[in-house]
């Protein structure tokens, strides 16, 4: 994410392996991104055996939207697109925008 973007709303699933964000650009328009948690990747060695670390933690993006005209069109969309969003355990959090 870039500075033309403000983050109107948020949410984590309740196994912390995704989160979602719920953006608006300066033009007006909305947008949606969702990124997974990605655990640490190894080297592998010759007999099978984990080795080195070849790659730390880290949050991969997995799904960017589309552009939206409303907030309701683009959550409607999130809801819709990724099933885990619908989930009541799912913890939201409102930038007040």
């Amino acid at each position: 994410m870039n500075d033309v973007h403000q983050i109107v709303e948020t949410a984590a699933s309740q196994d912390g392996f995704k989160r979602w964000q719920l953006l608006r650009r300066l033009d007006g328009l909305f947008l949606y991104e969702e990124e997974t948690f990605e655990r640490e990747i190894y080297w592998v060695d010759e007999d099978g055996g984990e080795r080195d670390v070849a790659a730390q933690s880290y949050w991969a993006p997995t799904h960017v939207s589309g552009l939206f005209d409303t907030r309701e069109r683009a959550r409607a969309d999130a809801f819709g697109t990724l099933r885990w969003l619908g989930d009541t355990s799912t913890s939201f959090e409102t930038n007040g925008s």
